[in-house]
């Protein structure tokens, strides 16, 4: 019995996306065709053009399908704080490690017109956005459970995303994170540090305040 469509096309966009990783976007349809042991015809007849089948090989993963994404409001006032953040820390690096070869790629071909681009992202709002107000909206949640003390939960969201994309970046780069930390290591030792910055619980932080008064 022939394999579903899905899955051939699934094997298909991974072989044309590693080709395109390796020798960029000038790589021929003839050695696209080759590696994915297809002929050309079937490439053009599956995609209709070459733009059209770079882009639908360096198409981002799309972010509803994200577990992570969608377990963040399921993850308020559960469980250990900073297990959480960390969690989440280390799940959005995951994702980041994958979106930025995609990105590189596409930014280096030079011909992708602004219409183009948005068929990568695949979403109406760019994916940080999205991101950081979904991490907002999760810090919101904390902040009113009692567990992290009020503060601005955009900046706080900005923070965490940001951070993220500096380890990434800078494993990606340069093969190696600070005090030779894993990506795992790196979420932990972060978490902790956002936990010590916005994690204490309301009633400490309107103990502490009541000191200073």
């Amino acid at each position: 019995m022939a394999r579903p469509r899905k899955y051939d096309d699934d094997a298909l966009l991974e072989s044309l996306r590693a080709t395109f990783f390796e020798l960029g976007p000038g790589a021929s349809s003839q050695e696209l065709a080759k590696r994915a042991g297809v002929s050309e015809g079937t490439l053009f007849k599956r995609f209709g053009t070459k733009r059209k089948l770079f882009q639908q090989a360096m198409r981002m993963p799309a972010l509803e399908e994200q577990v992570w994404m969608e377990s963040m409001p399921l993850r308020v006032g559960k469980g250990s704080l900073e297990g959480q953040i960390a969690d989440l820390a280390l799940a959005l690096m995951g994702y980041i490690s994958e979106i930025i070869p995609i990105m590189q790629t596409v930014m280096s071909s030079g011909k992708l017109k602004p219409q183009d681009l948005r068929s990568v992202v695949g979403d109406e709002d760019v994916p940080p956005d999205i991101v950081r107000d979904r991490f907002a909206t999760y810090f919101r949640g904390e902040i009113a459970e009692g567990r992290m003390r009020p503060c601005d939960a955009h900046t706080l969201a900005d923070f965490v995303v940001g951070a993220c994309l500096k380890h990434v970046h800078l494993l990606h780069h340069f093969g190696d994170l600070p005090n030779g930390d894993t990506l795992e290591q790196a979420s932990r030792r972060f978490a902790r540090s956002v936990v010590e910055l916005a994690g204490v619980g309301r009633r400490g932080a309107d103990a502490e305040s009541a000191r200073v008064r």
